[in-house]
């Protein structure tokens, strides 16, 4: 089912992906629809600002504490604008998408989630945007079917672990 076959279907998440990013392993974003064409959507970006031959820059990229600086963001709106600014925004721009169609929803709870990711650190093998957004695809389904990126370490590549989500990619 696509996205907009969704009709009797409660929730929709959509899982970004840009290809490039993370020295080409690729960065993974989320939104999901909230209310009737309205979507809550965003990432943490984690951006290098260093020159890639800083070594001690590259320790502390990969692992940022709690309240640490990750490049988060959020943002509402139209899965048109949604779509345009996952596209060209202010941000990495994305490449693709994946929807993934859920019968029970919980939009509350996965905003409060992406909310709390803000001050939550970032670490390279526990807590990377692939964590990340699992994390708030579970508290707004549990019928997402993605592969759990806590149970199996390959499933921390972002590209990867895209691959594997359910439904059709769709070029952005």
């Amino acid at each position: 089912m696509t996205c907009d076959e969704m009709k009797n279907k409660e929730g929709e998440i959509l899982v970004f992906i840009n290809y490039l990013q993370a020295a080409r392993f690729g960065h993974v974003a989320w939104g999901i629809r909230v209310a009737e064409n309205e979507y809550f959507f965003g990432s943490t970006d984690h951006l290098w600002k260093h020159d890639w031959w800083d070594l001690p820059a590259w320790a502390r990229y990969m692992n940022v504490p709690p309240e640490g600086d990750i490049d988060w963001w959020v943002e509402h709106g139209s899965k048109d604008a949604m779509l345009k600014m996952m596209r060209s925004g202010h941000h990495i721009r994305y490449h693709a998408y994946k929807c993934i169609n859920v019968q029970s929803a919980q939009p509350e709870k996965a905003v409060e989630a992406a909310h709390r990711l803000r001050s939550a650190g970032w670490h390279l093998a526990r807590h990377n945007c692939v964590h990340q957004t699992f994390l708030v695809m579970n508290e707004y389904s549990s019928e997402h079917n993605a592969p759990d990126p806590f149970a199996n370490v390959l499933n921390l590549i972002p590209k990867r672990w895209f691959g594997l989500l359910p439904g059709d990619t769709v070029s952005l």
